[in-house]
């Protein structure tokens, strides 16, 4: 929690360093947020496993079914 705490203002300030220019304001770089952040979840559903009910040595074990193939 304390990376995501961190890296979240971070990388405020660095997309608006490198693309604040070209956005125009601040408020644009919010923007930008908000137009990634649902790419994001979107990605997050289909790309990431569902683990709920599942033991870690069944999570280990499609690890490397999945990393075989």
């Amino acid at each position: 929690m304390w990376i995501v705490g961190f890296t979240g203002p971070l990388a405020l300030l660095v997309i608006e360093s490198v693309f604040g220019h070209s956005l125009g304001t601040v408020a644009s770089v919010f923007w930008f947020y908000a137009l990634i952040s649902p790419l994001a979840f979107i990605w997050g559903g289909k790309s990431l496993p569902e683990t709920n009910g599942r033991t870690v040595e069944e999570i280990t074990e499609w690890r490397r079914r999945t990393e075989r193939s």
